[in-house]
């Protein structure tokens, strides 16, 4: 974590500014710390990646031992909070950190290579905005996964923020090391532990479908968009009725299993792969059956999965303060431009 980006950090249980307390260091990168939020406990900074999720420090023994004294503290364990996050985000979280272990630092993922993945973002830009205009700009690639994205946002010179729920994180932090602008932060999109109205571009690819409920994680993202930025998601299209209800009966079996399960069958249904077309277009013709794979898990693994049209996200920016709404190439990418919400005042009120 570089002790620049401290300024946009929030706790995400009341969006309170946080305090730090550096353990070791080098020079600008903090590689061991904590940041304390004197409402809701402290939340570790481990191999250089803060850690804002609720009861985080139990999955580091070796932390706590280190720093126990330091800790104690402060250490307040709200096993409430807790309980909800297992309860909510646990298996998404835990089924994309085994994707990310087994196919993250791939050269090809999801079927398309780093230039396949350029030419996407620059598919998905609002109109007019080209790789010279992020230069210095602050972004969020909320839902990082794999670090592709922020890697190459990275690359045309923006300041970027790596989100995402899971351990995960490691894969995207290997990926993005070389970039001193990229900075890989830990968390939940329902729990934004960011400033709000802060970034100048938020891309979400993917992402919030997987989450408990869409319509707010779109919400929570629209918040941390400052004035006259920009944000752009991607999120699965609704198909046919006989489609929507043969995937969810599939999924209702395909999530309850164990992930090392469902990671053996994907390989065995990669045929299928010949005659149904994927929203990545990845099939055994062009790809590896790895590759296939990857696609078939994403698809079948995580608890939460929802299906949306275009109609519907662009009210999503209409209500959420955005003008300049529009499609983007790829089927249900929408992107905007944010305004500044009217705000009536009595006297208004009595003028009508």
């Amino acid at each position: 974590m570089k002790k620049r980006i401290l300024n946009y950090l929030r706790c995400p249980k009341c969006n309170d500014a946080l305090s730090l307390t550096i353990f070791e260091d080098k020079g600008e990168e903090i590689v061991e710390g904590m940041l304390l939020c004197q409402k809701h406990s402290i939340f570790p900074i481990i191999d250089s990646i803060p850690r804002l999720l609720p009861g985080v420090l139990k999955y580091y023994p070796d932390f706590n031992k280190k720093y126990e004294e330091k800790i104690k503290q402060y250490f307040k364990e709200d096993s409430g909070e807790l309980n909800v996050f297992k309860k909510n985000f646990l298996q998404t979280q835990r089924r994309f950190e085994f994707q990310w272990l087994k196919w993250g630092d791939q050269n090809v993922i999801f079927g398309h290579t780093k230039e396949e993945d350029t030419r996407r973002i620059l598919q998905m830009l609002p109109r007019g905005m080209t790789p010279k205009n992020l230069e210095g700009k602050l972004i969020l690639d909320a839902g990082c996964g794999h670090g592709r994205y922020s890697e190459i946002f990275g690359e045309m010179g923006a300041e970027v923020i790596a989100f995402d729920l899971g351990n995960g994180v490691e894969v995207a932090r290997k990926r993005t090391k070389h970039l001193d602008n990229v900075h890989v932060v830990q968390g939940n999109i329902m729990e934004l532990p960011f400033t709000k109205n802060t970034f100048d571009f938020i891309w979400s690819f993917g992402v919030i479908h997987h989450t408990p409920d869409t319509r707010m994680a779109f919400k929570k993202l629209a918040g941390a968009v400052k004035q006259d930025g920009y944000m752009s998601i991607w999120v699965y299209p609704k198909e046919s009725s006989v489609w929507e209800l043969s995937q969810k009966l599939i999924r209702g079996i395909t999530t309850n299993l164990h992930p090392r399960i469902l990671y053996g069958l994907c390989y065995m249904a990669v045929p299928l792969l010949y005659f149904v077309k994927t929203y990545s277009n990845t099939n055994p013709k062009r790809n590896t059956w790895k590759q296939c794979a990857q696609v078939i898990y994403d698809w079948y693994s995580p608890k939460y999965q929802t299906h949306h049209t275009e109609e519907e996200i662009s009210q999503w920016y209409a209500d959420d303060g955005f003008i300049q709404v529009e499609t983007l190439p790829i089927k249900t990418g929408v992107c905007g431009r944010k305004i500044q919400p009217q705000i009536h005042t009595d006297d208004d009120k009595s003028k009508k």
